[in-house]
């Protein structure tokens, strides 16, 4: 098995369409995370669930702790909790993000 320094020192001297062939694989993989992620959230999170966002632009809105408010496929409404209303800027404490961005707490 290749380990990640060893995946490092191989880019550092790969080729143009080998880091590009890398880099598409990279995506692929990150996808197929999302998704995983994605479906596993939504299988088992419900109403009422403690969740902290993740991965979310702006940044700002990453790390909040709310509730689910509601789970619709890969979308899940949340509503941030009170303490942290100041941190959603521009956005109201309640919005909607794809089951992928979050984590139960």
């Amino acid at each position: 098995m290749t380990t990640f320094q060893e995946a490092l020192d191989f880019v550092s001297t790969a080729t143009e369409q080998e880091v590009r062939l890398l880099f598409d694989a990279g995506n692929r993989r990150a996808k197929t995370i999302r998704a995983n992620q994605a479906a596993a959230n939504a299988a088992t999170l419900t109403v009422g669930s403690k969740v902290r966002t993740k991965g979310l632009k702006p940044k700002y809105l990453s790390g909040l702790p709310g509730t689910v408010t509601r789970v619709d496929g890969s979308k899940i409404s949340i509503e941030v909790d009170e303490s942290h209303q100041f941190e959603t800027g521009r956005y109201s404490r309640n919005f909607t993000v794809p089951a992928s961005a979050l984590e139960a707490i």
